[in-house]
């Protein structure tokens, strides 16, 4: 059985060198998408009372 000469630290070393850095980008990623669609829910609304209001006065 050959298990060859190379450590573990070394075979992994790419791997859990890119871990960091998902776990920054990942989460920023997302709350970015949060934070675009609920302002983006946020303007339709506003724009549909307006639209009611303005329905209203007339």
């Amino acid at each position: 059985m050959d298990l060859g000469t190379t450590p573990y630290a070394e075979l992994t070393k790419g791997f859990l060198g890119a871990v960091p850095l998902v776990l920054i980008l990942w989460p920023a990623f997302l709350i970015g998408v949060y934070m675009f669609t609920k302002r983006r829910q946020g303007m339709i609304e506003t724009e549909e009372t307006n639209f009611e209001i303005e329905e209203d006065q007339q």
